[in-house]
C-alpha cells in the first residue's frame, strides 16, 4: 500500500511514505520555523526520494492532535487538501495514542501519554499494554493539571510525552530511555494505517476529520464573558 503519514502536532514534525514495494521513507525535524514552511517541501522531497507521484497515493494518515493549536491544524489540512484532490481516504490517530503505541511493545503495563496544553493543564491519555501492544485505553483525552494526573501512582506506570516539568514525580514514575519516544511519530502512525488498511471503518473521508482540539485556544480563552 502507497501511504503518506503527517504528524506536526509538537515542535518535533515528521512525515513516512511506504510504496507497493514495502519500501519505507521517512523525514523527522525539529522546528525551527512554522511547520508550514517546510511541510510541503519535505513532502515533496521524500516523494522524490521514494520515485513517487501523489497521484498513486491510496491513503494518507494524520495525526490529529492534540497539540499545538497552530501544529495540529497544518497537518490535518494538508491531510485533508491531498485526500480531496486526489479522491483518497484518511486515517486518523491522536498524537497520545502514537506516543503510547510506541512503546507498547517494550513496557507491559499501564502507559500515561501526555502533552502541555499550557495554563498548568497537560493533554492526557491512558492506555494499558500486555507488553507486545495496547489492548486498552481510556475512552477520551482531558486536560488536566499534574495534581491529578498523578494522584494515584503505579508501580509499572510508564509516562510517555512532554516530561520535562515533572518535578518531584520523575524518582516515582518509568520514563522512556530515548528522547525521540516522547513525540509523535510518523512512522509509527503509517505503521498503524498499514495494519488497519484493510479496516475501512478506521478511515474517513475528508470532510469528517478535524483536529483535536480538547480545549480552547488562547485567543478565545481571553476573551472576556459577558
Amino acid at each position: 500500500m502507497k501511504i503518506l503519514a503527517l504528524t506536526t502536532s509538537t515542535d518535533h514534525g515528521s512525515i513516512a511514505l511506504s510504496t507497493s514495494e514495502n519500501k519505507l521513507f521517512k523525514k523527522n525535524w525539529t522546528r525551527n520555523k512554522q511547520h508550514s514552511e517546510v511541510l510541503t517541501s519535505h513532502i515533496q522531497k521524500l516523494f522524490k526520494l521514494a520515485k513517487l507521484q501523489p497521484k498513486e497515493l491510496d491513503a494518507i494518515a494524520v495525526d490529529r492532535g492534540p497539540g499545538s493549536f497552530t501544529g495540529c491544524r497544518i497537518a490535518v489540512n494538508v491531510a485533508k487538501t491531498m485526500s480531496f484532490a486526489l479522491k483518497i481516504p484518511i486515517y486518523c490517530e491522536s498524537s497520545l495514542a502514537l506516543m503510547a503505541t510506541k512503546m507498547a511493545s517494550t513496557h507491559r503495563g499501564p502507559i500515561i501519554a501526555l502533552l502541555d496544553a499550557h495554563k498548568s493543564l497537560y493533554y492526557i491519555q491512558t492506555f494499558k499494554s500486555d507488553g507486545t501492544r495496547l489492548i486498552e485505553s481510556s475512552v477520551s483525552i482531558q486536560a488536566l493539571p499534574f495534581e491529578r494526573i498523578f494522584k494515584n501512582l503505579s508501580k509499572d506506570l510508564l509516562v510517555v510525552g512532554e516530561i520535562s516539568n515533572i518535578g518531584d514525580y520523575s524518582m516515582a514514575i518509568k520514563t522512556p530511555k530515548k528522547k525521540t519516544d516522547n513525540f509523535p511519530s510518523a512512522m509509527t502512525l503509517l505503521t498503524m494505517a498499514l495494519q488497519n488498511f484493510d479496516k475501512k471503518n478506521k478511515y474517513q473521508d475528508w470532510p469528517l476529520v478535524e483536529p483535536a482540539y480538547i480545549r480552547n485556544p488562547n485567543v478565545l480563552e481571553n476573551i472576556p464573558k459577558k
